[in-house]
């Protein structure tokens, strides 16, 4: 059940100032930029584009063996970046750029964690191309240990959406009916409200079981016919109180499946015409060990619409130490910019 009090303190805790994100000169990246600055319209937010420099800087590898043809990356990775900041500057936001060296996903989540982000926007595969994997290399790794809500934009999908600013015509809610997965109610709804998006309420109810070794009794098909109504009446009454409760200040649609999440979604985003799915990072079964829940898991590696998964349960900072004990932190390179709002 929704509880108005406990929602407006995880809106104070959910929120988007800054946004980070990664960008490595590809065509494929850049087309995330256009997601960000929805989002950062919508939530105020400061926008900080970074690149990572990589090519000669493997410990093992020593210093670049070519000055020149490094100080050359360097100039026109910054030139290359200065030119997408002006762009966002144009559009009344204000922007930063940053350009570091070393792994590309240990300096992402390092300047993440420095700088405070909330969310960090990046495309599943950049400069190398699709591979058979779902995420590439540098992307898994910083989904899999950011501190930051994410948000992912499949290649696929930015590739044939080629516009100037995303479309968020009809984004997609996951609702499991615990608080934790309403987290995500309070900053999608502004979003809404910003963009003139529809919020598509959904929960899946599991196909009920009854444990049988023999052919189902006529009794046996009754009782789960019964239970399979009663779960749907109780789902659709949850998401009327959810509607309430999110007020008249956007377009709000509720629907209600039954089965498998992870099996119906596809069809359900092709059907409803999604161009955004939205959940948390944890809920109703989720723990702090874990980055994600196993539906959030599926949907960042296989979801073929852009996701916006918010962490409501992000990791401790001992955690966080751990996983990049190894780092080496690299002072930002020459080239680093801010812009002003205009």
């Amino acid at each position: 059940m929704v509880q108005p009090s406990t929602s407006d303190r995880r809106d104070q805790l959910v929120v988007m100032r800054r946004i980070l994100v990664c960008l490595d000169r590809s065509p494929r990246s850049e087309k995330v930029l256009q997601h960000a600055i929805g989002l950062a319209r919508a939530y105020g937010s400061e926008v900080t584009l970074v690149h990572v420099l990589e090519s000669h800087l493997r410990a093992h590898e020593g210093p670049p063996s070519d000055t020149l043809e490094w100080e050359i990356a360097r100039v026109e990775a910054a030139e290359h970046l200065n030119r997408l900041a002006a762009d966002v500057q144009a559009r009344g936001i204000r922007v930063e750029t940053v350009i570091l060296q070393g792994h590309p996903a240990e300096q992402v989540l390092c300047l993440s964690d420095r700088g405070g982000f909330d969310l960090i926007v990046l495309s599943t595969h950049g400069e190398k191309g699709v591979t058979e994997w779902g995420l590439s290399s540098t992307a898994d790794k910083v989904v899999a240990r950011s501190c930051a809500s994410v948000l992912i934009v499949p290649t696929a999908w930015s590739q044939s959406h080629d516009r100037a600013e995303c479309p968020l015509q009809r984004i997609l809610i996951l609702l499991d009916g615990s608080p934790r997965a309403e987290a995500v109610l309070p900053p999608l709804r502004r979003l809404a409200s910003s963009a003139g998006s529809t919020l598509v309420l959904l929960h899946a109810v599991p196909e009920p079981e009854i444990l049988h070794f023999d052919p189902p009794r006529p009794e046996d098909v009754e009782l789960l016919a019964r239970l399979h109504r009663r779960n749907e009446r109780a789902a659709r009454q949850y998401l009327s109180r959810v509607r309430d409760h999110l007020g008249d200040g956007c377009h709000l649609e509720d629907l209600v499946e039954h089965g498998d999440l992870r099996l119906l979604l596809r069809g359900i985003c092709e059907r409803e015409r999604i161009d955004l799915i939205a959940f948390t990072a944890h809920g109703k079964t989720g723990h702090r060990p874990w980055c994600y829940g196993g539906i959030a898991g599926h949907l960042v590696h296989h979801a073929e619409r852009p996701i916006l998964m918010i962490q409501n349960l992000p990791q401790r900072r001992s955690e966080f130490e751990e996983a990049v004990r190894h780092v080496r932190e690299a002072e930002p390179l020459r080239g680093g910019a801010r812009f002003g709002t205009p």
